[in-house]
């Protein structure tokens, strides 16, 4: 505000400054909002000496914002209004996806356009990124592949098995020769709506129950089989712990976190896979929590 430039600019009484910023609010959602911008350079300038920024670091990061402003800005604001999220207000929508033209779907993608599109190899050079995904190739990959070069690009020791058909994680377990509770059950649910993995022990059973109430859903079931098949290509059984293959996102019990080894059907009921715990949980995107019964 006008009357508190002179202490702005001495960097003295900050804690008392009001800033000519604005919100709107509606029902606890920011609807809109904006602000009077700094258009003088010595205000700015005085704004990034109070964050604790040095000279340097000041002509490097809004240095030619100052040398513009010392031709002569006018003074600039305004207020937007959040048309998307006052409409899902309006309307009583609980996620701004359902008002938006071009929602993102789950995996980050809009589902008109399927933006964002590739780039090439020339481009990540350029910005020094490399892309390491879960593995892709001119030939489509079993999901068994998949983990295998995600797991490889980590440089992660794993072990894979190959055995007869198993079906149960009692008859995994035996087959395997290895303890019942260190097998690694992905159990693929719809909460409110949208799928999810939990994994939880082989030994134990997933609270559904307690799941809703931690994460804070309304409604939450285990997928029936053609639904797994839509989401996850993999018969039940068969699928492994790693929701990122299937762009949804993972949830792990907290028993799990306290084993040595975990061993998994990887992508088949004839192949499974047995790495260290803590290797898995580096690697794996997931949430950890208490996601199985009491006492099973």
């Amino acid at each position: 505000m006008p009357e508190h430039v002179e202490d702005h600019l001495a960097g003295s009484n900050i804690e008392n400054i009001i800033t000519q910023q604005y919100d709107l609010v509606c029902n606890g959602y920011e609807v809109g909002g904006g602000s009077i911008r700094a258009h003088r350079p010595d205000i700015l300038k005085a704004t990034y000496k109070i964050m604790g920024c040095t000279e340097e670091q000041i002509q490097k990061n809004i240095g030619h914002m100052l040398e513009a402003f010392e031709l002569g800005t006018p003074p600039h604001g305004g207020l937007a209004h959040g048309v998307e999220r006052l409409l899902m207000t309006i309307t009583g929508e609980e996620a701004l996806r359902e008002v938006q033209a071009f929602p993102q779907t789950s995996s980050g993608t809009t589902s008109v356009t399927n933006a964002p599109t590739p780039i090439d190899d020339k481009q990540l050079k350029e910005l020094g990124i490399q892309v390491r995904t879960m593995g892709t190739s001119t030939r489509k990959q079993s999901v068994l592949e998949k983990i295998q070069n995600f797991l490889n690009q980590e440089g992660i020791s794993y072990q894979t098995m190959s055995h007869k058909p198993v079906f149960t994680s009692e008859e995994a377990a035996q087959v395997r020769n290895t303890p019942l509770e260190s097998g690694a059950k992905a159990l693929v649910v719809l909460a409110d709506g949208k799928p999810m993995m939990i994994v939880v022990s082989a030994a134990d059973k997933l609270d559904l129950k307690g799941f809703k109430q931690e994460l804070g859903f309304k409604d939450v079931a285990l997928v029936d089989k053609d639904t797994l098949l839509k989401v996850t290509g993999l018969e039940p059984g068969a699928v492994p712990p790693f929701g990122s293959l299937f762009t949804i996102p993972t949830y792990i019990d907290a028993k799990l976190t306290e084993l040595d080894t975990i061993n998994f059907n990887a992508g088949s009921h004839t192949h499974s896979i047995s790495m260290k715990a803590q290797d898995y949980l580096k690697v794996v995107q997931a949430t950890v929590g208490d996601f199985a019964k009491k006492g099973e």
